[in-house]
């Protein structure tokens, strides 16, 4: 068994570099994924981003309503292939401190708040219908078997 340590510092090698402008890409394209699973507000940072020794430059996102800051590290491989083909393992990039996770509502939480998740019953109209649609549906609900609705983060 072999036990992925991250990358190490990256930099350029055969077929390939590591640069500013390709790391921007990479976070611009983060930026345009977040948008479309539905976060709205978060913009990234227009400051420019820095390198760390490690060869990742870090970039901020901003939630315009909550204020929250998630940052990215991110690498500027421009040609991943020719990365893989001289290294082990692929270079790591770091969400919120993890290389193993990705964006989510739940990032951009203010301090003492929580997403709530709901189920939606198939078949049921969707609260954009009637009062007397939705209290049907409410009642089948409150018969449906229970499901978690997400954790509560911080004070009461």
């Amino acid at each position: 068994m072999i036990i992925n340590p991250g990358s190490g510092p990256i930099r350029d090698g055969n077929g390939w570099t590591n640069t500013e402008h390709r790391a921007q890409q990479y976070a611009d394209e983060w930026l345009r994924r977040i948008v479309a699973d539905g976060i709205v507000g978060v913009t990234l940072d227009p400051e420019r981003a820095w390198e760390r020794e490690n060869g990742r430059w870090k970039f901020r996102f901003r939630h315009a309503i909550t204020g929250v800051v998630v940052e990215l590290e991110h690498h500027g491989i421009d040609n991943l292939d020719a990365y893989s083909r001289a290294n082990i393992f692929t270079p790591r990039v770091y969400w919120n401190g993890s290389s193993s996770s990705d964006p989510s509502a739940e990032d951009w939480l203010a301090p003492g708040f929580c997403v709530e998740h709901r189920l939606v019953l198939s078949g049921h109209p969707t609260p954009k219908d009637d009062g007397a649609t939705r209290q049907e549906a409410s009642e089948s609900e409150a018969n449906a078997p229970k499901k978690k609705t997400g954790e509560h983060r911080g004070g009461e």
